[in-house]
């Protein structure tokens, strides 16, 4: 059973993701409304530095204006298109991965949902970090690092053997899928350039038409 405090916990995530692109919404639609949010969060800022005796940052308020332009193109009609895509791909993986939990006997009586879906956010800040070509090994070792820390020692042999099944499905899935995609978005490029040697020697054969001569 997943307990009361992780449901409130995900509520308060939501609440939380919901006001923050409420207040980017409206600061990328309003430029007065976007400078007098920067000119608050600099007097905010500058007053609790000082309270540590600290030097306060400079800019902040052109930080937040330099924040807004880039994200008019992410609050577009096809922005907002490619960000749900990517959310949708996101929750997509999560359902693999726990139909690989699930063909290895970790029901999610075992490891909740929630836990699941907060591996995932954690490995994907753990793979920002280069450490090795698409974080291969450093992914697998922080999934089952993570999930054992909560399922418990006695299932580290079935959490690892999702995360191997998991991971061949991120590796090996996309290729075939994209040389699919790769063939529809090319083949009328494709199409053009065979065309293009026949029009050339169509071109090559057709008679020049000489003109009278004149007397």
């Amino acid at each position: 059973m997943t307990r009361p405090a992780v449901i409130w916990l995900a509520l308060i995530g939501v609440v939380v993701l919901a006001l923050a692109i409420g207040l980017l919404s409206a600061l990328v639609r309003s430029e007065p409304l976007a400078r007098r949010f920067g000119g608050w969060l600099e007097r905010v800022t500058t007053r609790l530095w000082r309270a540590f005796h600290r030097t306060p940052p400079s800019g902040v308020a052109q930080g937040v204006m330099d924040v807004r332009e880039p994200s008019k193109d992410t609050f577009s009609r096809h922005g907002l298109a490619a960000f749900s895509a990517a959310v949708a791909a996101k929750l997509a993986w999560f359902v693999v991965l726990e139909v690989a939990l699930w063909s290895v006997g970790i029901t999610p009586d075992l490891l909740p949902p929630s836990v699941v879906l907060a591996a995932m956010a954690t490995v994907a800040l753990v793979a920002l970090i280069p450490i090795t070509p698409g974080a291969v090994g450093v992914s697998e070792v922080a999934y089952i690092g993570f999930l054992t820390a909560v399922g418990g020692a006695g299932l580290t042999d079935q959490i690892t053997a999702a995360i191997v099944i998991f991971r061949a499905a991120q590796w090996l899935a996309p290729i075939p899928i994209g040389w699919i995609l790769l063939v529809i978005m090319r083949g009328s490029h494709w199409r053009e350039i065979e065309q293009a040697p026949g029009d050339g020697a169509t071109s090559a054969a057709r008679p020049v038409e000489r003109e009278p001569a004149r007397s």
